[in-house]
């Protein structure tokens, strides 16, 4: 199979699947909710890839990756252009302060908890080490709002501890994104250097507000909706290439861009109807190329096992702390943290940038390791969620 069917073969499967992912409402209870956030398109591409029918190939794989570098450039674009500072400046402050709180203490307790076990079960050295439980530290930062969305159509939830919780899930991306930049630009290759660390930021800082200064006056006016689709494509396409040059993630430019743009266009501008009705697409895709990228270990396994219950911990202990020092609304339900186990594509998307710079067997393993801790989590939530929020 060439890149050109391959891709052809992606498009097609997300396309379809995009119009039903979420629609399972036929299916028994159990399965609904082992399935509920469409991660099953993960198990999709690992039945199609190497590790099992080889339709994908890794010499395939090889030849998408400009496809993956869009992908995740587009997800950092979907982020940035969520963070309008007149709607954050509408969120209360003690909500912004719940949810830094909580994703760097999630992100730390990962990290801690990794590091001895990368170092010596890999047997990497120690700045390497760093650099990996730093970038799982970023994905564990990572929370998701998909499954409290949907669950919330068939529960009831108390209202106050719903809008804490999707206040978190909503910004908490940021975070995350801001942690991976210093992971990837302050430790690059398993060498600690600020100094090169900040020309890396600053290329990254300034090269994605001129490509958004750029995007923000083309003449779009005029354009239908699916000529605003292509120009958006070839906007991240661009960035994604800039970034190779550079050697800076499409990541973290991108999303830098969609700061930008968030602050510098009116709410109505076609940007925003075009990123969400490309939406639901590029998180199959992503999806499915997770499942082709993913390697399975034992040791993945052990890493992954240790990840997933660290991170639920730092995002249960944190938000119980808070709220017995009245940082959150006292009608907060005891262990609510819980709630915020989905993850979401966005994880996958800091594994993938992670992969991006170290292309090699630590880079897999590591994208693997946050595959899996993305499958138990999704498994995970709808179930939790029902536990800890559902008003009975």
């Amino acid at each position: 199979m060439s890149a050109i069917l391959g891709l052809m073969l992606l498009s097609a499967i997300a396309y379809a699947s995009s119009l039903h992912i979420f629609s399972k409402e036929k299916l028994p209870p159990l399965l609904r909710y082992l399935f509920y956030t469409g991660w099953e398109f993960m198990l999709i591409g690992i039945v199609i890839g190497p590790f099992a029918l080889d339709f994908f190939p890794e010499f395939l794989l090889r030849e998408l990756e400009p496809v993956i570098h869009l992908g995740f450039g587009w997800v950092g674009l979907l982020v940035g252009t969520q963070m309008r500072l007149s709607d954050l400046a509408r969120v209360e402050r003690w909500h912004l302060r719940v949810t830094l709180y909580q994703a760097l203490f999630s992100g730390l307790l990962v990290m801690l908890t990794v590091y001895l076990p990368l170092h010596y079960l890999y047997k990497w050295g120690a700045g390497e080490a760093v650099v990996a439980a730093a970038v799982l530290a970023a994905s564990a930062a990572v929370s998701s709002p998909t499954a409290l969305a949907l669950l919330g159509k068939e529960r009831r939830f108390e209202a106050s501890a719903r809008q804490l919780l999707n206040v978190i899930s909503g910004l908490d991306a940021m975070v995350a994104v801001v942690l991976l930049a210093l992971s990837l630009t302050l430790l690059r290759y398993g060498l600690v250097s600020f100094t090169l660390g900040i020309k890396y930021l600053a290329q990254a800082t300034g090269t994605g507000l001129l490509l958004g200064f750029f995007f923000r006056h083309l003449p779009r006016n005029k354009l239908k909706d699916k000529e605003q689709l292509v120009l958006m494509i070839g906007f991240v396409f661009f960035s994604a290439g800039v970034g190779g040059v550079l050697s800076v993630s499409p990541l973290v430019i991108s999303f830098i861009a969609g700061v930008f743009l968030a602050n510098t266009l009116p709410p109505e501008d076609p940007l925003y109807r075009a990123a969400s009705n490309t939406e639901r697409p590029f998180y199959i895709i992503m999806l499915l190329l997770a499942g082709l990228m993913f390697v399975p270990s034992p040791t993945t396994f052990a890493v992954a096992l240790l990840v997933v219950p660290m991170r639920l911990l730092g995002k249960q202990y944190s938000l119980n702390w808070l709220t017995g020092r009245g940082g959150a609304p006292s009608p907060f339900p005891k262990n609510g943290g819980l709630a915020l186990a989905s993850q979401g594509a966005m994880t996958l998307v800091i594994g993938f940038a992670y992969l991006s710079v170290e292309s090699g067997g630590m880079g897999r393993s590591i994208f693997s390791i946050i595959a899996l801790c993305v499958m138990i989590n999704e498994m995970a939530a709808p179930f939790l969620i029902d536990r800890v929020l559902a008003v009975k």
